[in-house]
């Protein structure tokens, strides 16, 4: 049993509207077709369509803690067709062709997804109504239209607008937007209300979901898996690793993956004048250009989420557990916060917490199912996982099934099944290499607002973290 209070995680488990109790644990033996490690959106995602299109498969989800309780559960709230790269890294990567038909598949996931939860009676608070990336100052100004220039050579110009100040202000007063791009492809959720009911929709379908049962072994026997645990084992014919960041967590695929720690504040709700007074009336997801990242969201209760990823990288892709944000970090947060909204003066802060995503070397996640081992895994969504994990599911459920490569999105996202991971630095290089980079576009974001004008892109930090 975990010492920890799941509820205290963050505001989005608290507010679930599901017990928290964990599932009971795997004790003894249980045999499986395909057992999951892992219960978060991708592991779940991967079992639901897995019972979607085999309802008579054998499937097992297992998880150290419960549904839900890594980023899952404690992200920003967007479900976007944001890829973790630029359309111009993309084109680079696969080729233009290849590129467009990747990100227009993207374009279908969001409804997607939105049709599962109304099949399955999850009411997520959702709500599409776009995302708007501001510029906040005239160093900004380069970037975002590069990002337009770069939708436009792959034709994907509809799904990008850029908005001039005042059409910025018309949706959210923002005062020191000089504009904004606008795209529609983005929901609003609850993510704890979407994890906790993919959980259910899992197990009316058949599935088994074993919580509080950590895999100490994934051992392979003759021509199937075992997964040892502290009070059973699991055999498989197949297994997934489903724990994005915490992949990092098992010695041997440490260098698959560096977690990145992701901070969000949560305000107290906003009385209907202060409302008034952002102009801020539907729930557009919100970010700038800024190299450090941020990214805020309204809840559906009224309240203001603010996210970044200040927190530093710490030694040997540690992983603390629980879900405190220190206060450093907390109050650089804070500050931000007000840099977009002075007009809400010191606005309280009911609610603070950080979870944990999964960065790849190369910022391409990796969905991999080998089919002589019937071994694979899904990760490295650098803060698109809401999205990203659906698709993980999904092509997963597809290369374990055997099913025809004819489908739309498998044939799509094809470049990205089956590549080989790209490994992290070894430690103290990991250690030292992060820390530099991360500190160092902090000083370049500090500097471009300061002096009103774009960082160059050729400092080393710009050209190790571009994407």
């Amino acid at each position: 049993m975990s010492s920890l209070d799941y509820k205290q995680l963050s505001y989005w488990l608290m507010t679930a509207q599901d017990s928290l109790d964990p599932r009971p644990s795997l004790t003894g033996h249980a045999d499986v077709d395909v057992a999951i490690v892992g219960a978060g959106f991708t592991g779940l995602w991967t079992a639901y369509h897995l019972l979607q299109h085999a309802p008579d498969i054998k499937v097992a989800v297992v998880d150290k803690d419960i549904a839900g309780y890594g980023a899952s559960g404690r992200n920003g709230g967007w479900c976007t067709a944001e890829l973790p790269v630029s359309h111009g890294v993309l084109a680079e990567r696969f080729g233009a062709e290849q590129a467009q038909a990747i990100q227009h598949a993207l374009f279908g996931v969001i409804d997607q997804i939105h049709n599962v939860t109304r099949r399955e009676g999850i009411d997520c608070e959702w709500e599409k109504a776009g995302a708007l990336m501001v510029v906040m100052g005239p160093e900004q100004q380069e970037s975002a239209h590069h990002l337009l220039r770069e939708a436009a050579v792959l034709g994907l110009s509809d799904h990008f607008a850029w908005l001039s100040a005042e059409e910025t202000r018309q949706r959210v007063n923002i005062p020191h937007a000089v504009g904004a791009v606008y795209t529609p492809d983005c929901a609003s959720i609850h993510p704890g209300k979407l994890v906790r009911g993919l959980a259910h929709a899992v197990e009316r379908r058949g599935g088994q979901i074993f919580e509080e049962t950590p895999v100490t072994e994934v051992l392979r026997q003759a021509s199937r898996w075992r997964l040892a645990t502290p009070s059973g084992s699991l055999d498989a014919d197949a297994v997934i690793l489903a724990t994005e960041a915490y992949l990092s967590q098992f010695p041997q695929y440490r260098r698959y993956v560096l977690p990145v720690r992701s901070s969000i504040i949560l305000t107290a709700p906003l009385t209907p004048a202060q409302w008034e007074q952002i102009g801020w009336k539907r729930r557009l997801g919100l970010a700038s250009f800024r190299y450090t990242v941020d990214y805020l969201n309204r809840t559906a209760d009224g309240r203001i989420l603010f996210g970044g990823r200040g927190a530093p990288y710490e030694y040997g892709s540690r992983i603390r557990p629980g879900s405190a944000v220190q206060p450093e970090t907390r109050t650089f947060l804070v500050q931000q916060l007000r840099h977009w909204f002075p007009q809400l003066g010191d606005v309280a802060i009911d609610y603070a917490w950080e979870g944990v995503l999964g960065m790849p070397r190369d910022w391409i996640p990796r969905i991999t199912f080998d089919a002589d081992t019937r071994l694979g895994w899904a990760f490295g969504y650098t803060g698109q996982g809401v999205a990203m994990s659906y698709v993980a599911g999904y092509l997963l459920s597809h290369l374990i099934l055997g099913l025809s490569d004819a489908d739309p999105l498998v044939r799509a996202l094809q470049p990205w099944l089956n590549r080989p991971p790209q490994l992290w630095e070894p430690e103290p290089l990991r250690f030292v290499g992060v820390r530099y980079t991360q500190r160092a576009l902090r000083l370049l974001d500090a500097e471009a607002a300061r002096s009103g004008r774009a960082p160059s892109g050729r400092s080393l930090a710009e050209r190790l973290a571009r994407h």
